[in-house]
């Protein structure tokens, strides 16, 4: 039997992990005006899964075995921090930091890949070439 709390916990971890993002995403989108921001959220809490699965599996076992809801809590706290407050959140932090280069990484890979979905017949929207060309 599933308890009420640990129902009401997990509703609430993926409204403030997804839920919110997601439609704040999705507004963005419907207005025509996509923010880096979203961008970056979702690629940061892709890594941070793919972490607990690997590098972070201790740490999430170890929390997991001190109590079933610290991991998640924790993720959600921070995830919380990466898109809230609007002025001074934690995606604006990192993008300063690391924005440039992640642009640049982003534009290489999606050259290579490009080049390998025409070999097998995918049509190509090739970044990498739009961006050489308006250089």
């Amino acid at each position: 039997m599933i308890c009420a709390c640990y129902l009401l916990f997990q509703f609430t971890y993926f409204a403030i992990v997804l839920g919110y993002p997601l439609t704040k995403l999705y507004k963005a989108d419907k207005e025509g005006k996509i923010e880096n921001k979203w961008i970056y959220y979702f690629f940061f809490l892709m890594i941070l899964y793919l972490g607990e699965l690997t590098v972070l599996f201790p740490l999430k076992w170890l929390l997991g075995k001190i109590d079933f809801c610290m991991f998640p809590t924790v993720k959600a706290l921070f995830a919380l921090w990466l898109y809230y407050p609007d002025d001074k959140n934690g995606i604006t932090f990192i993008e300063d930091i690391i924005g440039d280069k992640l642009e640049k990484t982003f534009i290489k890979i999606n050259g290579l890949v490009g080049k390998y979905a025409e070999k097998i017949g995918i049509p190509n929207r090739d970044i990498a070439a739009t961006q050489k060309k308006t250089e």
